[in-house]
């Protein structure tokens, strides 16, 4: 490893810590502590296993961890009813742990456990009599409950759509939707601060003709929530582009789009809480959207829905050929790209990280052929994560400036866990940090931004020999230069704490 960073490693599962001493090496010219502490439900069991004379074969359904929360530091990994919880000090040495049991009589989809900087909350989906619930419980960083809520939802008397939530900036309001085909969609914005409904509405759809891909979800800090709609009328001849804007009351105005045969291949939606305004930027493309030709990007005072003019930027052909890194006389680029994010500045610009996403399905074997094998044919999902470009967009829409991130991701069957890329914000700069490659051993590299599109990469560390699986999608920042980040090693699940170098 390299000598412009410190970092502490866990693996969440261990009994002996006299063990542990042993096993401090040296790499380079530093010395790393390893404390290995197994994952009390992320680790699978093997078939052999037995537990009060039952096979048992666990396998977490989800896992999630706090910033510094008073100091500690907590991961929580779940599966059905069951929600295990380790605390750590800001070093990741364990302290103590702790299960929560949920209701066993009923069936429990926990979405998220939310954390905030001095308590978490497990948001848990159920359904019971023809009524779904979100069962919301707080606990402080010693994990013990403070409040608890549930929060009751639409009837079920249709078939059951596609539930999902999005949170605030400061995850203080939680926005539940859930999607009945093409016929509606339900929405709940909830206090997660008091544990209260603060309204809930549903919108039908004015035509089953809707891009799905288009549609995006956002909520503010105060409750104000957002979706963003892509729709063609009955009459297939005009196409049109919405938002609709519940407001703290619930109450819903929409407000069209000036689209100008505008045809998004992506679409993000953002609020601006400091400047009070929704920000929607995306991918556009030509209407059999066979490729991408731009951004676009227009605002919307919170106060006032009146929406400003979409501002495009075409891709040139000197930007396509710095992207795809050959040569091209084309002005478009693959309709794999999707902005990831949009960051809000104080002046009322913003920044687009739009990344080049690609994930599909093929077959290992012939299906025609027949054999013993109980397994000839494998599904593989494989997932591409690719290069990035920033587009720092001042307050009037204009683009300032646009840089290309070079990266090539890759790998399959593992629901995308080493791809993309976490943004790390300092006072002067944001930094973009990845692997290099998908790989068990790999070089993790950085890109310093500065505000004005100068950039620096820079390569932080090298995980050969260490057996780990940065994923850095899922980071948290818990200082201005120190990150968790998530690992696998094995059949488990780690964290290690990075601390950047400057």
């Amino acid at each position: 490893m390299l000598g412009n960073f410190k970092m502490n490693l866990i693996n969440l599962h261990s009994i002996n810590f006299y063990n542990f001493i042993r096993m401090i090496i040296k790499i380079y010219s530093y010395l790393f502590l390893l404390l290995w502490i197994t994952t009390t439900g992320i680790k699978a069991q093997t078939s052999g296993d037995n537990y009060n004379g039952k096979k048992l074969e666990v396998k977490a359904r989800g896992y999630s961890f706090s910033g510094k929360m008073d100091n500690r530091i907590l991961f929580m990994s779940w599966i059905n009813n069951r929600i295990e919880i380790i605390v750590f000090d800001t070093l990741l040495k364990k302290e103590s742990g702790k299960t929560i049991i949920l209701n066993k009589q009923l069936a429990h989809t926990v979405m998220d456990i939310v954390c905030t900087e001095k308590n978490f909350t497990i948001v848990d989906y159920t359904e019971t009599n023809n009524i779904g619930y979100l069962k919301l419980l707080k606990y402080d960083n010693k994990i013990r409950l403070i409040d608890s809520a549930n929060i009751p939802l639409a009837p079920k008397y249709y078939l059951p759509g596609n539930v999902a939530f999005t949170l605030s900036e400061n995850k203080k309001m939680l926005l539940f939707t859930e999607k009945n085909k093409n016929d509606f969609v339900d929405l709940c914005a909830i206090d997660l601060s008091m544990l209260t409904k603060k309204w809930s509405g549903r919108y039908t759809y004015k035509s089953v003709l809707y891009n799905k891909n288009s549609e995006q979800f956002s909520i503010s800090n105060f409750a104000d929530a957002f979706i963003f709609l892509e729709q063609q009328p009955d009459d297939q001849k005009s196409h049109r582009l919405s938002v609709l804007h519940y407001d703290t009351l619930g109450s819903a105005h929409e407000m069209n789009l000036p689209c100008d045969n505008l045809y998004p291949v992506h679409t993000c939606l953002s609020v601006d809480n400091f400047n009070q305004k929704l920000c929607v930027a995306g991918i556009y493309g030509k209407k059999n959207l066979n490729s991408a030709e731009g951004t676009f990007n227009c605002t919307i005072p919170v106060s006032t829905n009146i929406v400003s003019d979409i501002e495009k930027n075409i891709f040139d052909t000197d930007f396509v050929s710095q992207f795809t890194g050959k040569i091209s006389t084309k002005k478009e680029l693959s309709i794999d790209l999707r902005v990831q994010q949009i960051i809000h500045q104080r002046d009322g610009g913003m920044l687009l990280i739009v990344e080049e996403v690609n994930e599909y399905r093929f077959t290992l074997g012939n299906p025609n052929i027949i054999s013993s094998a109980r397994n000839n044919v494998q599904l593989v999902k494989k997932y591409n994560y690719n290069n990035i470009f920033v587009a720092s967009i001042g307050s009037n829409s204009k683009m300032l400036w646009r840089l290309v991130i070079v990266k090539k991701q890759s790998s399959e069957n593992d629901n995308g866990f080493l791809g993309s890329y976490f943004l790390n914000r300092t006072p002067s700069m944001v930094q973009i940090i990845f692997n290099t490659e998908s790989k068990n051993e790999t070089t993790v590299s950085r890109y310093d931004i500065k505000p004005a599109g100068q950039t620096q990469r820079s390569t932080i560390l090298n995980t050969k020999g260490q057996n780990m699986q940065l994923c850095f999608r899922d980071a948290r920042q818990i200082g201005i230069n120190e990150i968790l980040v998530p690992f696998k090693s094995n059949e488990s699940v780690n964290l290690v704490r990075i601390k950047l170098q400057y």
